[in-house]
């Protein structure tokens, strides 16, 4: 009797082991794939954003992608601050900014909706090109997006 009682102790103790190691792993691989949804909402956000029409540059009624129109630019970063609940549905909780590189360096915030409480907060940079149709010049920029999740 002592015996089985022994054996039974030391079987649900390894199963008490088991589980806890089985657990961890499953906490892990959530982390993972949480982080891995937070990377991919910022990258769905980016590409929403870059495919606005007040934005686009395009030649002929055909528009480039990763490619930004200036004056479209510049207007857009007046008119859409004071319109953020319009942009809210497609953008989310996250942050803007378009920054010009070369050859001059200008910055320019088209959206701000930060979340003041969050639990996770991916930021992403994108390479684009901008457009001065004035001109007809291009100019090296960044895209910086932060989208915020509860």
């Amino acid at each position: 009797m002592g015996e089985t009682i022994a054996v039974l102790l030391v079987f649900f103790f390894l199963v008490v082991i088991g589980m806890v190691f089985y657990v961890n792993v499953i906490k892990s691989k959530t982390a993972i794939a949480k982080d891995e949804n937070a990377q991919l909402e910022a990258v769905a956000v980016l590409k929403r954003a870059l495919s606005l029409p007040e934005l686009q540059c395009s030649r002929q009624d055909i528009s480039s992608s990763y490619c930004v129109d200036l004056l479209k630019l510049e207007a857009a970063s007046r008119l859409m601050p004071s319109n953020e609940e319009h942009y809210f549905d497609i953008l989310g909780f996250s942050v803007i900014t378009i920054r010009e590189l070369y050859p001059a360096r200008q910055n320019y915030t088209l959206y701000s909706a930060p979340l003041e409480k969050f639990s996770s907060k991916s930021s992403t940079n994108t390479p684009i090109s901008l457009l001065d149709p004035l001109t007809d010049t291009n100019a090296f920029g960044m895209v910086t997006i932060e989208t915020y999740a509860r």
